[in-house]
């Protein structure tokens, strides 16, 4: 069809009045209440999913944190004082296996048994000095210990040909010459520098006899000793 237009000219029809655009079925209203249905849907579909693994995850916290806290409460208290150790708990403190016998005293008081691996006389008196000053740098850091006895045993053949154990070497320490002492160099100038200023000492006269070291000898103020 042909219109005459304003100006005279004719036109086309279909340009004289455009056609409306078609608008996509997702923009219609329809369209979009079918999505938002969908969606709806496939949410509803999925939270009971993520509701279950939330629970599970929620669950397993739980109980683990459950099961350290009973691990915690299981775990013994570390003793802290000299009143709190026992003889076994002093043995786990100092985990070496040359000691023999560990026990406590009076209060505040520990004494420590080992046996020799070496019977020469001089290197007896400074395996004790060097035990010693390992064994009492842990023991004096024990709230309470006042005083440690650190004995070395042997055994000792009389001139019956009798065998018996007894004290070989020992040294005593009081917790006021032990705050006194550096004990990672104590022995370092001296190998037996401990007996220097040890409170109580011990040799038994047999291995006293056979002492040659000048070391010793100062440490013990040896009758004749420079």
């Amino acid at each position: 069809m042909i219109e005459k237009n304003t100006s005279g000219g004719f036109m086309p029809m279909d340009q004289a009045t455009p056609k409306e655009e078609k608008k996509p079925w997702y923009k219609k209203p329809r369209g979009i209440l079918i999505i938002v249905i969908i969606v709806i849907g496939i949410t509803v579909s999925i939270s009971p999913e993520l509701n279950v693994e939330t629970s599970q995850e929620a669950k397993l916290a739980d109980e683990e944190s459950q099961r350290t806290m009973s691990i915690a409460e299981k775990k013994p208290k570390e003793p802290s004082n000299w009143e709190e150790h026992t003889n076994k708990s002093l043995e786990i403190l100092l985990k070496d296996s040359d000691i023999t016998k560990i026990e406590k005293g009076v209060p505040g008081y520990i004494s420590l048994n080992f046996d020799s691996d070496s019977w020469d006389e001089n290197e007896s008196v400074f395996r004790t000095s060097r035990k010693a000053a390992k064994w009492m740098k842990k023991l004096f850091s024990i709230k309470g210990v006042n005083r440690v006895w650190v004995q070395l045993d042997g055994t000792f053949t009389d001139q019956n040909g009798q065998s018996k154990k007894e004290k070989a070497v020992a040294i005593s320490i009081n917790k006021e010459t032990a705050d006194k002492i550096d004990w990672n160099n104590v022995n370092d100038s001296n190998r037996a520098g401990l007996f220097r200023v040890a409170e109580e000492t011990y040799i038994h006269p047999a291995i006293m006899t056979n002492i040659t070291s000048n070391d010793i000898k100062e440490a013990i103020d040896f009758p004749g000793s420079p």
